[in-house]
């Protein structure tokens, strides 16, 4: 396993990268929630989006695929993306600048080929840890990459596994794994090791999906969380407990999601769950379920979705917000597909609309818990990177 070193401190302190971004213009609070069944007509809105910029940090119009998102407590945002054209993965340090630096020729990019997790470690310090695929090696590996170290390194081929689509790293160090099987297995694997040496790897199957979509896991102390499609179309959610055993649960759902869906957890370990639901060849419905109650209940909360998978995170305070992409349709016809933000509060779903956007989305936030996310700007010469964020007051 070889490795690279580069440093945190230099990367931040550096303000000559070239910063290749630029304002677009959104369509904030622009909500129709006429053919929302769950979200009420006069609800109050709470949240708005800033206006967004486009991001393109190889400076050549890129196809950017997948981008992943980690903030930091203080709000500084570690970005990590493949770029198509050129064949490379960049990381990217934002805070007063956007800084970015290649890290590997990997390439060309799969569906969602990095990983950008963040985790409050012992000493109660953020480590960002993330992962990459690198195409170019036989036979293709991973890469991890880590400022664990107060500098971030890359460890070449630390997995061997063809494609690892979700890395958390718990409390005490231990890292775990999810990654797709050609056959379309989910695979687990935990590392009870400190990052740098290898020892003790427990390696299981979660079960057979459909193979489609981005499987991401969340932790709850040693236990880890998922929540996944099957082969036969079903929604489980599943939990790896102390037992060091799976166990799965149905969740009711009236049709096959598409994609896979998200989980999130509150402080007392209620699981919330979106998923994307096809309805026709232009509409989806986005789902919300949990299982406060101590069965799943679940509710509709669009039902002119566009085809991707929305996700959702709980704040401090216990609220769940979705972020997903909402269809216009006008005359039958799609005129526009942009971002869309909720957040349940008091019982009550309030939305808010954002920029146009496409592709996958991933967010995250830091202590003031604003949402920083990362989609594709639509355009038909390029897919550059979309960064924007909502604002909330309860």
């Amino acid at each position: 396993m070889n490795m690279l070193v580069f440093g945190l401190l230099g990367l931040i302190a550096c303000g000559d990268k070239e910063d290749n971004t630029e304002d677009t213009s959104n369509n904030a609070n622009n909500t129709d929630t006429a053919d929302n069944p769950d979200v009420e007509e006069e609800a109050v809105s709470y949240c708005e989006f800033l206006e967004s910029e486009v991001v393109d940090p190889m400076g050549n119009n890129g196809e950017y695929s997948c981008p992943a998102i980690s903030v930091l407590p203080s709000g500084l945002a570690i970005v990590m993306a493949t770029e198509a054209t050129e064949g490379k993965t960049w990381l990217g340090i934002w805070g007063n600048t956007r800084d970015f630096y290649d890290i590997a020729d990997t390439g060309t990019p799969g569906n969602c080929d990095v990983t950008s997790e963040l985790t409050t470690g012992s000493d109660g310090v953020a480590y960002m840890t993330g992962t990459f695929i690198d195409r170019n090696s036989d036979p293709i590996s991973t890469h991890v990459v880590t400022d664990k170290f107060e500098e971030f390194r890359v460890y070449e081929g630390f997995y061997n596994e063809r494609h690892v689509q979700s890395l958390k790293r718990d409390e005490i160090g231990h890292m775990h794994a999810l990654n797709w099987t050609s056959s379309g297995w989910i695979n687990y694997r935990t590392d009870r090791t400190v990052i740098s040496a290898l020892s003790e790897t427990e390696r299981d199957s979660v079960g057979e999906s459909t193979g489609e979509g981005r499987i991401a896991a969340e932790l709850d102390g040693p236990d880890v969380h998922l929540a996944w499609v099957n082969k036969d179309g079903m929604l489980q959610a599943s939990i790896r407990d102390g037992f060091e055993i799976w166990r799965h649960e149905d969740i009711p759902t009236p049709s096959t999601p598409k994609g896979q869906p998200k989980i999130a957890l509150t402080s007392d370990s209620t699981r919330w769950v979106t998923w994307n639901a096809p309805v026709d060849d232009t509409s989806s419905e986005i789902y919300v379920a949990n299982d406060a109650s101590g069965s799943w209940e679940s509710s509709i909360i669009d039902v002119t979705a566009a085809d991707s998978e929305p996700r959702i995170k709980v704040d401090s305070a216990e609220r769940p917000h979705v972020l997903w992409h909402h269809n216009i349709i006008e005359d039958g016809a799609i005129t526009d597909t942009i971002l869309r933000h909720a957040v349940l509060v008091d019982g009550v779903w309030s939305v808010a609309d954002g920029p146009s956007s496409e592709g996958y989305i991933d967010f995250d936030w830091g202590d003031l818990e604003i949402p920083q996310i990362l989609s594709n700007e639509p355009s038909a010469d390029g897919k550059r990177i979309l960064h924007s964020q909502v604002v909330c007051e309860f």
